[in-house]
């Protein structure tokens, strides 16, 4: 799967369905595979998508897509620049979409209610850099002292007028009555920046996208005030892992039928019997992390102490067999497994220890009463 750049397939559909709002990849072969099971995934944009040419108006194809008359997809049609487009079958292909309204059965862009507010950005932005530019073409300007040039006995002088001009880097000699002054700037910078922060921020809210993630900015916020921004991200982001875990575990067994196909020495007779009734659970990387490594480290250490965790969760979070990982550190220490075991589980609480010992005694005194009453 590695060799064949699977995973990177995975990313890419989703990418596209929130670029476009359906996500395609079609099975194909890698040729050039340095793997014996060469399956492969070739992702496809929704604008590759092309309804054929001679269709009737109960098809029900629109944009390349084909739907069944309980408007699910049935057929897709990829371009072909030759001829009639290419066809292929829902079942065989891999289609993903989150619809954002119940009922809906076109598609669009996750974030189409923040496209709507980034031009307002671009204007201000254009009309800003215009500003600078006509400031910076015309730096000073001629003012004249009303004083001096609106009184009557100069009313036959003509005003001074036009261009003044003079070298860099002299001192020039004004008329009587005349001054330099630059031209007034009305916005200032911090009010710019937050402009343009309240419309980034707005957008990001469309996906409940905090403003800090968005701008990449955080200086602002501390552990505690950037826990309550995230967290509303960090929701969506769990809903929307398991609305795409469908995804990744079809495109698992995919694989899986496919290098079941190949020679029996790919893969022993034990893993092929084994996938028919193989389960699994997908380890993701955690939302939120403190910076600090001991902090982490404590907070862990306290959780499996007071048995709000397990190793075998902490070690699933990294996507490691804990039995296998526990085994290894008994050999590094030169004990067993079960003595292993007894190390950590020395490390509980008095109150953990004496409830096990509870439950373990009873089910001791039970043993005789299940038996004599067999």
């Amino acid at each position: 799967a590695v060799c064949n750049s699977i995973g990177s397939t995975i990313r890419e559909v989703r990418r596209a369905a929130a670029r476009t709002g359906i996500g395609i990849a079609i099975p194909s072969l890698k040729r050039n595979s340095v793997n014996r099971c060469k399956l492969a995934f070739k992702t496809v944009s929704f604008l590759d998508l092309e309804s054929p040419r001679n269709i009737a108006p109960g098809d029900r194809i629109y944009d390349g897509i084909q739907y069944d008359k309980y408007w699910e997809i049935e057929k897709i049609f990829v371009k072909n620049y030759e001829s009639e487009p290419f066809e292929y079958d829902a079942k065989d292909i891999i289609i993903w979409h989150k619809k954002i309204k119940e009922g809906m059965v076109g598609f669009a862009p996750e974030c189409g209610p923040a496209l709507i507010l980034y031009p307002s950005i671009k204007r201000y932005m254009e009309a800003i850099i215009k500003s600078e530019e006509f400031r910076a073409s015309i730096p000073t300007v001629m003012e004249l002292d009303p004083t001096v040039w609106g009184k009557e006995t100069v009313t036959g002088q003509e005003p001074p007028k036009g261009r003044y001009l003079y070298e860099p880097g002299t001192v020039p000699t004004l008329p009587p009555g005349v001054k330099l002054s630059s031209i007034p700037v009305s916005v200032s910078g911090e009010e710019r920046i937050k402009f343009v922060e309240l419309v980034n921020g707005a957008a990001a809210r469309c996906i409940q996208m905090p403003k800090n993630l968005a701008l990449g900015d955080s200086s602002n916020h501390n552990m505690a005030s950037s826990q309550v921004d995230l967290q509303p991200w960090a929701n969506k982001i769990m809903i929307d892992r398991c609305d795409f875990e469908p995804v990744t575990r079809r495109i698992f067994m995919m694989w899986a039928d496919y290098a079941s196909a190949l020679d029996n020495d790919y893969l022993p007779q034990l893993a092929r019997a084994a996938l028919k009734s193989f389960t699994y659970s997908l380890s993701y990387d955690a939302l939120f992390v403190h910076p600090d490594p001991n902090k982490n480290a404590s907070a862990r250490a306290t959780d499996l102490i007071s048995g709000a965790t397990t190793l075998v969760r902490e070690y699933k979070k990294l996507g490691l067999n804990a039995r296998r990982e526990l085994e290894r550190d008994a050999a590094l220490y030169g004990i067993t497994f079960e003595q292993y075991m007894q190390t950590l589980l020395a490390t509980r609480t008095t109150e953990f220890l004496k409830i096990i010992g509870e439950i373990n005694e009873q089910n001791i005194d039970e043993e005789p009463i299940q038996q004599r009453s067999r």
